[in-house]
């Protein structure tokens, strides 16, 4: 059986422009191109071995109905540090929709410490790490 070696995602933006420099500026990523002539705006951002695609289209749903990405960090208080100095939360974090509670860090019963967040174009970005089984 053939195993999967890598798989990046591939999601919609309805702006490519904003939603790269939130993905760099906001949340560390780099640019890995931006093509805007000849197809429809196309780019790919990457952070160490993780890479995101967007395709510029119009989403026609309301913030976290459209699914997301999952981050796994090594260290989230950390990298939820890093966002804030980054300015990646909204002013009005957390917030609820009907589909989402953004939250900061908080443990969970089942074997994980994450925060949710939605980014510029509605997505979930939840973002974990795994508790040690002693905590």
């Amino acid at each position: 059986m053939a195993t999967i070696e890598h798989l990046d995602a591939m999601l919609i933006a309805e702006d490519i422009d904003a939603t790269v420099e939130f993905y760099c500026d906001k949340l560390g990523f780099e640019l890995g191109f931006i093509i805007k002539e000849g197809i429809i705006p196309y780019a790919s951002v990457y952070r160490d071995d993780v890479s995101l695609n967007f395709r510029e289209g119009k989403i026609n749903s309301e913030p976290g109905e459209n699914g997301g990405i999952v981050i796994q960090v090594d260290e989230i208080d950390e990298y939820y540090e890093e966002l804030k100095k980054r300015g990646a939360l909204s002013e009005d974090f957390p917030k609820s929709f009907p589909s989402i509670r953004e939250h900061p860090p908080e443990d969970k019963d089942y074997g994980i410490r994450d925060m949710f967040m939605l980014d510029p174009n509605g997505y979930i970005i939840q973002i974990l790490t795994p508790l040690d089984e002693e905590e």
